[in-house]
């Protein structure tokens, strides 16, 4: 089994700059909060700086093939916008831009440089759990640095517990196990149901991943599952003890009491609300089924995105352009799973998750770094190269 550390895991790589760049808005939102009018230039400033960092410390070698594939990408998606600019604008198409710069454009710059996917996996996680840690306390304080309960799942407490089970499970470091429950459960009670349901999956992705198929005992990862099953179903259970536990500490848990709501409702509704709302999109998108309303045009006109990712691409480009960028992404999956080196499959699977489930309820693509970089990197690597050598050694 592969070392916690390694002469590879150094500070000064592509490979470290791409992870902290990763999470440096949660770093540094403190700052970003206490200096509200200039938070876009702090956050600018910071980003630039870990480019240029990032550039030294690859020697200023780029390789023209990653840089053509990302002009590319960046073509093809701003000829979306142009399209739409032109020919059936809305209000939100300038704020939806902006989010493609920070969550799809930025990440697939830092990611032009790294070729070392071990030491990626290494550092991503390391900085997924330094967030963790940061934010432990946040809804105690009313969230009042995460600004919700939203963010605070899929941005601080998801990526904190998938980096605690990469370390748990595939470094084999019984010492982070404390921090990995306590992460599972800020997101139980202080998150929402999308970010629960993603870090389940999560953490039974990391087990198998980790282990060699004949010593999964898939006995004892069923009766776990049924456990959980079982403790969330039936009444006077443990959620609701967690629930009370929350009331009597002053916090108002909205995903462990819409859990509840939703297993009162007759048939046990999972997802009551977010139905409601699926509804309405689809009967929005059937008026436009294969040409769509454009980027942006459903939150303009109903107030609120699809919060499901093929809905939300359906509204966005019809159907015949959504059938094209899933086959697109079904291949890039499949390339992943193919690749012959383990810790870029690894982490690829591991960013697939974080930002496939979390887009079935919440978010959407322009908002979701993840999407970007699970694009990006499959991409830019060869499936042929090993990625085994980092720059400069």
């Amino acid at each position: 089994m592969t070392k916690m550390k390694t002469k590879k895991n150094k500070i000064m790589s592509a490979e470290f700059f791409f992870a902290l760049s990763y999470f440096l808005s949660s770093l540094i939102k403190p700052l970003l909060i206490s200096n509200a009018s200039r938070s876009s230039t702090i956050l600018l400033g910071s980003t630039i700086l870990l480019i240029l960092f990032s550039v030294f410390a690859s020697r200023f070698l780029i390789s023209k093939r990653k840089c053509k594939i990302f002009l590319i990408i960046v073509f093809v998606v701003s000829a979306f916008f142009v399209w739409d600019m032109i020919f059936r604008p809305n209000n939100l198409l300038g704020q939806y831009y902006y989010n493609f710069i920070i969550y799809g454009i930025i990440p697939l710059v830092m990611l032009l440089e790294v070729e070392d996917f071990e030491q990626v996996l290494y550092w991503w996680s390391f900085w997924a759990i330094i967030v963790g840690i940061m934010y432990i306390a946040d809804p105690l304080l009313g969230y009042q640095w995460m600004g919700g309960y939203m963010p605070y799942g899929f941005e601080a407490m998801l990526p904190a517990f998938s980096g605690a089970c990469v370390i748990f499970f595939y470094y084999k470091k019984k010492c982070i196990m404390p921090l990995m429950i306590l992460f599972f459960a800020e997101i139980v009670i202080f998150a929402n149901k999308g970010a629960i349901i993603t870090g389940a999956a999560v953490m039974i992705f990391t087990y198998l991943y980790s282990n060699n198929k004949q010593n999964v005992s898939w006995k004892k990862l069923w009766g776990v599952c049924s456990g959980i099953i079982v403790c969330f179903w039936q009444k006077n259970n443990i959620l609701h003890f967690f629930i009370m536990l929350a009331k009597k500490i002053g916090i108002r848990s909205y995903s462990l009491i819409t859990i509840e709501e939703s297993f009162n409702l007759q048939g046990g509704e999972f997802f009551i609300g977010r139905s409601n709302l699926w509804s309405n999109v689809w009967e929005y998108c059937k008026q436009h089924i294969f040409t769509g309303y454009g980027i942006g045009w459903m939150e303009e006109i109903t107030g609120n995105y699809a919060h499901n990712f093929f809905l939300d691409l359906i509204s966005t480009f019809g159907i015949i352009l959504s059938f094209f960028i899933l086959i697109f992404l079904i291949v890039l999956l499949k390339k992943t799973i193919y690749n012959s080196n383990a810790f870029f499959k690894y982490f690829l699977l591991l960013i697939f998750l974080l930002w496939f489930f979390p887009l079935q309820f919440s978010l959407t693509i322009w908002k979701t770094e993840a999407f970007w970089v699970f694009v990006g990197a499959n991409l830019y690597m060869n499936n042929k190269c090993n990625f085994k050598v980092a720059k400069g050694d």
